[in-house]
């Protein structure tokens, strides 16, 4: 009986410590998250107020160059929305609520717009960094003729901006983005895939780049600070369209898809 009860008395041991350690591993994941937060917050937000500090100078600057100055702070506002966006809907996950699609309104999704719109918030901060964004027309039309698609209009477009940005942050100067459409007619799906050159995501890496929190070896060298949260949201995005998010890579070459299932309707060629 003394023995049964000293190895409920160890397992419990046991188990404690094994909570208090996931406790703080939890704990340090937070710390961690938060200063990343912070950090990837104040850059935008410091480069904003340098831009309008010196729009609205006294000083005797060119129509050009003030010019230049707001163009700096709009560039660096699309990367602030982004990143609340992402934050908010985090904390939405977190506590479990509105992610279901049951109360949010579901729209017929304009593949050609959808697109476009999102190279217009990113191709300005492209272009300073080396870095074009082709869209690849004739691929979207098919897609777009492929059949109708419907989504939750806010979240598909944060799916594509979060995938953009990536591509957009990782790529290397003097390379191009290639957004176009793509489907898989035995699955029924269709949509966007988004081709860079830039970092490389090894094979190993390949199973995890959807998971909260990871990014790979070459991502964290090139730019050290980040969430690894963007492409964990795509994919719970996509799940709640019953639809898909891929990644292919190989070498510096990597293919992510957002593929959405068909509602119905298109020609099918």
């Amino acid at each position: 009986m003394v023995s049964s009860d000293n190895r409920a008395s160890n397992d419990l041991r046991v188990e404690n410590q094994m909570l208090r350690e996931e406790l703080e591993e939890s704990r340090a994941a937070t710390r961690r998250y938060m200063q990343n937060l912070a950090h990837q917050l104040i850059s935008p937000l410091t480069a904003i107020r340098w831009a309008i500090e010196g729009a609205k100078s006294t000083e005797r600057i060119s129509a050009r160059e003030r010019l230049d100055m707001l163009e700096a702070a709009e560039r660096q506002a699309t990367l602030l929305v982004h990143l609340i966006n992402n934050f908010r809907l985090m904390s939405r996950l977190e506590d479990g609520s509105g992610f279901t699609g049951d109360d949010e309104d579901w729209s017929a999704l304009d593949l050609w717009e959808f697109v476009n719109g999102a190279i217009r918030d990113y191709r300005v901060l492209a272009s300073e960094r080396g870095i074009e964004i082709s869209m690849l027309g004739l691929s979207l039309r098919k897609a777009s003729r492929y059949c109708e698609i419907r989504v939750i209009d806010y979240l598909a477009k944060m799916a594509l901006s979060n995938v953009l940005a990536n591509a957009v942050s990782y790529s290397d100067a003097g390379t191009v983005i290639t957004v176009g459409g793509v489907r898989d007619e035995e699955k029924r799906l269709v949509g966007v895939e988004v081709a860079s050159m830039g970092v490389s995501i090894k094979p190993e890496e390949i199973k995890q780049v959807f998971r909260r929190g990871f990014r790979g070896r070459g991502a964290a060298q090139k730019r050290p600070a980040g969430t690894g949260v963007g492409l964990f949201l795509v994919q719970r995005i996509m799940e709640l369209h019953s639809g898909e998010a891929t990644v292919s890579a190989q070498g510096k070459q990597s293919s992510f898809s957002l593929l959405f299932p068909c509602n119905g309707g298109g020609d099918n060629d």
